[in-house]
């Protein structure tokens, strides 16, 4: 057991406070070391010590039930730092149980690094090492210093087991670092040469695209002979895109595609592209004489030029094309 010899249990440190019930249950065994707050007084932190995991979810929700319940009407940010005492548990067995929270707390912050840990596999057999392995695909494994650092201090600082994490690629290459690999510039042209390959690939046959208007909900995908209406405009980096913009034009290439039926009989097309400086959520609705060409357009791997409008979406809670 941790010493808490210098800590108080939840509600004591904070005496009425109201949350989840998974939290409510075990209150008395979790433990408030420091609560600390700056002289501008606009943030709370928070540090917070347990004998178990507590999934990100409910940590969110204490930090949203401290604010509403104490700091109501002002403005204050609460900030709970979290450590976990895994006396019991493994590396690995406390990634596995966590891996939910930390993917749902990365897609928060970066979706790029987000999209990278789901596609990536840990190896925990070496002794105060573990291996990420990344795609094969050499700029993409280049980006992948964050997604490193990152794990290092949840493995480190939050669930508390000191270890080194390297990176290589899934034919077996130690990951190229950023120096290493081309800069931003050079892979944004590979990109361009990949999409203009794959519109002159002459086992495609060419499709005229229909000509439509324009609405705010309409992404437009606008390969040649694709879905939508001609544009034209010099495509941005995705790392720009950080609030709602209007209208871009980006390109990357598909990460993830998911397709779900909607009561009216359209069809919901949700992806996720990558440029390899950031990846982006882009969603397509299609009426059901489109969906065959979408189907088409929209697969894993396919390099994609489009233009849409970047604006929050409530549902994901993220900015979205």
């Amino acid at each position: 057991m941790f010493d808490t010899s210098e800590m108080k249990p939840l509600p004591e440190a904070i005496p009425g406070l109201m949350t989840t019930e998974a939290v409510m249950d075990r209150a008395d065994r979790i433990y408030i070391e420091k609560m600390r707050m700056p002289r501008s007084r606009d943030r709370l932190r928070i540090w917070l010590h347990a004998p178990f995991l507590i999934p990100k979810r409910d940590i969110w929700a204490l930090e949203a039930a401290i604010k509403k319940q104490y700091f109501k009407n002002k403005d204050v940010r609460v900030q709970i730092i979290e450590c976990f005492h895994l006396e019991d548990m493994t590396l690995q067995e406390a990634y596995e149980a966590y891996k939910d929270s930390i993917l749902l707390e990365l897609k928060s912050l970066q979706l790029y690094e987000y999209n990278l840990l789901r596609r990536a596999s840990l190896d925990f057999s070496g002794e105060g090492l573990v291996m990420l392995e990344l795609p094969d695909l050499s700029v993409l494994a280049a980006r992948s210093g964050d997604l490193t650092n990152y794990l290092g201090r949840i493995f480190r600082e939050r669930l508390g087991f000191p270890v080194s994490i390297r990176t290589k690629t899934r034919g077996g290459r130690p990951a190229l670092s950023p120096r290493d690999d081309a800069d931003e510039s050079a892979i944004l042209s590979i990109l361009d040469q990949a999409i203009r390959a794959q519109q002159e690939n002459p086992d495609q046959p060419e499709k005229k695209a229909p000509v439509r208007a324009f609405t705010p909900k309409r992404a437009m995908l606008a390969e040649e002979g694709s879905w939508g209406r001609d544009f034209d405009g010099d495509p941005i980096p995705l790392s720009e895109i950080r609030s709602e913009m209007g209208e871009v034009t980006v390109r990357g290439r598909i990460l993830s595609v998911e397709k779900k039926p909607l009561r009216n009989g359209n069809t919901l097309f949700s992806f996720v592209i990558t440029d390899f400086t950031d990846s982006i959520r882009g969603k397509v609705f299609g009426k059901p004489h489109e969906e065959e060409q979408l189907d088409k357009i929209l697969k894993n791997g396919n390099f994609l030029r489009l233009r849409a409008v970047a604006l929050f979406d409530q549902y994901d809670g993220e900015v979205v094309l």
